[in-house]
């Protein structure tokens, strides 16, 4: 999925280093606490994954994708972008968040709607079904994973006892998704 921050053209160097962790250790689960766009999750090899996030709209979006035959449109045009913008409680907190990742410029969910030109500078791009297609590429990788609208405090030490945990937290000094609690980096370092 794009997402702001995404380790999607990272997972070549990340993967191998947790998989290893994961093989050698004889681990009850994996764990990530900020699973973002899912785009190291939906990669890793367990019987046992969580995903979780304090993004509602995105944990349900991931939770909706993640049944193979749940529906998605093609594409989103500039029209229901604002409608859904603007009138949040009229829709399904997964497709808010699809709208919100997907038609929206950069994946900086909803700061404005994405558009943009082919190499040739001349051919508009339909960016919201590319973000689309992208997601129907990955489905098929997070069928397995338990997604959890959950804050890293949030689990207990028997939760999470004998689990690899992957954690790419929000970047300090970046823009944060608007209408989500601040990260608490201070109650996450301690």
């Amino acid at each position: 999925m794009k997402f702001v921050g995404s380790k999607n053209r990272l997972c070549k160097y990340i993967i191998p280093i947790i998989q290893e962790i994961i093989d050698d250790s004889n681990c009850d689960g994996y764990l990530e606490v900020c699973v973002g766009g899912a785009n190291v999750i939906d990669k890793i090899n367990h019987n046992n994954k969580i995903g979780s996030d304090i993004h509602k709209e995105l944990i349900a979006l991931l939770n909706y994708i993640k049944i193979l035959n749940n529906p998605l449109p093609t594409t989103i045009t500039e029209e229901e972008y604002k409608q859904v913008k603007n009138n949040k409680n009229n829709y399904p907190n997964w497709y808010i968040g699809l709208v919100g990742f997907c038609a929206t410029y950069g994946s900086r969910y909803f700061q404005g709607f994405a558009r943009g030109f082919k190499a040739d500078k001349i051919t508009p791009r339909d960016i919201p079904n590319e973000g689309i297609r992208n997601i129907e590429k990955q489905r098929k990788n997070l069928t397995d994973v338990k997604f959890y609208c959950k804050n890293f405090n949030e689990y207990t030490n028997e939760e999470i006892n004998n689990y690899v945990i992957y954690c790419d937290i929000p970047y300090r000094s970046t823009k944060r998704y608007p209408e989500q609690p601040k990260f608490n980096y201070e109650e996450f370092y301690a």
